[in-house]
C-alpha cells in the first residue's frame, strides 16, 4: 500500500467508517502512553515500571521511552531524537517529560488544559521553501475578508500545503509578500502553516500585492475597521449568504447531517436556496433538484428527513445558529439560561443583556444590533411558520445561582475532573480563574492542593471549600 499523504486524517477516516473493513487490521497500530497497574490491591507508585508490566503481557508500548534520573540524562535524550526523529516509522515534533511517581502527580495536581506533572519540549519547527503564485480572498459569513496565499504544493510537517491564510494586508505588507516570490513556510505548533519570510536573493519579477477595495464575491465596496476588511452587503453577497448557511447547518447550530458546503453551493447556484430559511423548504423543490447532475433520491430523502429531525432545538443551538457576531456556543448556552423565549431576546435591552456573566459590552452591543435589522426577524419568523421547536430552559431550573462569583479550583477530587467542575461553575454563572486575588469568591479544594494557593487563601481570608460543600450550595441555592 502506497503510503498516504497524512497518516492523521487517513486514520480519522477509518475511524468514522460506518462499514469498517477487517483489511485494516492489518493497517491500524498504537502506542499505550499511560497505564495503572495494581500490586496487593495498591497502585504501583512508578509510571515506567506500569508500562514495562503491560508490555509483557503483549501491549504496544513504545521501545523509545526511557527513565531519565537528572537534567542532563534528559537533554541527553531530547538532543539524541532531535538528530534521528525523521528517521523514525512515525512523525514526533517534540518530547513529552513526566514525573515518574504517581504521588508526585497527585500532589502537583492539574489544570484545566493540562497536568502540571508534564512538559512537552517542542523542536523547531520545519522550514520549507515554495513559490507564491496567487493572492486570492476569501468572504467569510461575517463579511470579513481575508487574503488567501497560494503556493506550490509542498510537504511539511506530514502534510501537504497548497494555500495559506494571510490575516490582512498588514501581515502581507510587514513580509513584503509579492506574487511570485519564493517563500518561507513554517507550520505555528506543527498544525497551522504560516508565511514567515521571503528568499530576496529568489526574487525575480515578482508582482506588487495591491489590496481590492471591492468585494470579490458581490463587487460592494468595502469597509475598513482597524486592519480588516468587511463586506456590508451581506443581504446580496453570493459567499456570505453560502457561508451563513454553512454555519446554520453545522454540529453546535442546528446540526444538519448529510449536507455541506459544496451542495448548498449548488443549490444556491440553482435558486433553490436563497438564504438557511429556504431549507426547511426544500421538499417543494424536490424535481428541480434530481435534473442537478450527482443529486439522487435517496440522498435527497436522508436530506429532508434530516432537515425535519432538526427541526426540535435547544434554544442554547437556535441562538448559535443566527450567526450573531462575537455569540459562540458557551456565549449561547449562557444567554438561553438568562431569556424564557426567543422573542424576550429579541426585545433585549443593552443593560439587560450585560447581567448574564462573561457578555460584555462588545458582545451586547452585537445582539441588539443584529435584533434590530428588519431582515433578521423576518427570517427568524420565517423559520417560525416552519414548525421549528425551540426546546426552552424549564422556567423551575435554577440559573445562575452563583451570579459572577469568582471560583478557584485547586486539587484532586475523586469522582470530578477538572473541566466537569469548571462547567458547573460557568453553567451556573461563575467565572473561573487560575489566580488566587482579592477578587476570588471561593477557592473548591480537593487533594494535594497547591501550598502556595493555600497560603495566598488564609493571607486574604479567602474561603477554602470541600467539593460536597460547593455542591450542596448550588443545590439549596445557599450562596453568599
Amino acid at each position: 500500500m502506497h503510503p498516504f499523504n497524512s497518516g492523521r486524517n487517513f486514520i480519522i477516516g477509518i475511524v468514522k467508517l460506518h462499514n469498517y473493513n477487517p483489511i485494516y487490521n492489518n493497517i491500524l497500530n498504537y502506542y499505550i502512553y499511560d497505564s495503572y497497574c495494581y500490586e496487593n490491591d495498591m497502585i504501583i507508585d512508578n509510571h515506567y515500571m506500569n508500562l514495562n508490566i503491560i508490555k509483557k503481557y503483549g501491549l504496544n508500548v513504545s521501545n523509545d521511552i526511557k527513565l531519565c534520573n537528572d537534567i542532563n540524562q534528559i537533554n541527553n535524550y531530547i538532543d539524541f531524537y532531535s538528530n534521528i526523529k525523521n528517521k523514525l516509522d512515525f512523525y514526533i515534533d517534540g518530547i513529552v517529560i513526566k514525573i515518574n511517581q504517581y504521588k508526585i502527580r497527585s500532589y502537583l495536581g492539574v489544570t484545566s488544559k493540562y497536568p502540571k506533572w508534564a512538559i512537552a519540549y517542542k523542536y523547531n519547527s520545519e522550514v520549507v521553501e515554495s513559490t507564491l503564485n496567487a493572492i486570492y480572498y476569501q468572504v467569510g459569513r461575517t463579511g470579513l475578508i481575508t487574503p488567501i496565499a497560494k503556493i506550490n504544493p509542498i510537504k511539511i510537517s506530514g502534510t501537504i500545503i497548497s494555500s495559506i491564510n494571510l490575516y490582512n494586508h498588514v501581515e502581507i505588507s510587514k513580509l513584503d509578500l509579492r506574487v511570485n516570490d519564493h517563500v518561507y513556510i513554517q507550520k505555528g505548533g506543527e498544525i497551522i502553516p504560516k508565511i514567515i519570510g521571503v528568499n530576496f536573493q529568489k526574487r525575480n519579477q515578482s508582482i506588487q500585492f495591491i489590496h481590492v477595495n471591492n468585494c470579490p464575491s458581490c463587487n460592494y465596496i468595502l469597509k475598513r475597521y482597524n486592519n480588516l476588511y468587511y463586506c456590508n452587503n451581506s443581504k446580496n453577497c453570493t459567499m456570505q449568504i453560502i457561508n451563513q448557511i454553512v454555519h446554520f447547518i453545522s454540529k453546535d447550530a442546528m446540526n444538519i447531517r448529510d449536507i455541506n458546503f459544496h451542495t448548498i453551493k449548488i443549490l444556491y447556484e440553482n435558486k433553490i436556496l436563497k438564504d438557511y430559511t429556504d431549507l426547511f423548504n426544500i421538499e417543494k423543490f424536490k424535481n428541480k433538484i434530481l435534473n442537478i447532475k450527482g443529486f439522487s433520491n435517496l440522498f435527497l430523502d436522508k436530506l429532508i428527513y434530516n432537515i425535519n429531525l432538526s427541526k426540535n432545538v435547544n434554544f442554547k443551538n437556535f441562538i448559535f445558529s443566527l450567526g450573531i457576531n462575537y455569540v459562540g456556543i458557551e456565549s449561547a448556552k449562557k444567554i438561553s439560561y438568562s431569556y424564557s423565549n426567543i422573542h424576550l431576546l429579541i426585545n433585549a435591552k443593552l443593560e439587560s443583556l450585560m447581567k448574564i456573566p462573561n457578555i460584555g459590552e462588545k458582545t451586547a452591543n452585537s445582539i441588539v444590533t443584529f435584533f434590530h435589522k428588519k431582515n433578521n426577524i423576518e427570517k427568524i419568523d420565517k423559520l417560525m411558520q416552519f414548525n421549528i421547536k425551540i426546546q426552552y430552559i424549564n422556567n423551575n431550573q435554577k440559573r445562575y445561582i452563583l451570579n459572577g462569583k469568582i471560583f478557584v479550583i485547586s486539587g484532586v477530587f475523586e469522582n470530578y475532573s477538572r473541566n466537569k467542575l469548571n462547567s458547573i461553575v460557568i453553567d451556573n454563572g461563575g467565572i473561573i480563574t487560575k489566580n488566587v486575588s482579592h477578587k476570588v469568591s471561593y477557592i473548591i479544594g480537593g487533594k494535594n492542593m497547591g501550598p502556595s494557593k493555600v497560603l495566598k487563601a488564609k493571607k486574604m481570608k479567602i474561603n477554602i471549600i470541600s467539593i460536597d460543600f460547593f455542591l450542596t450550595m448550588i443545590k439549596n441555592d445557599n450562596i453568599r
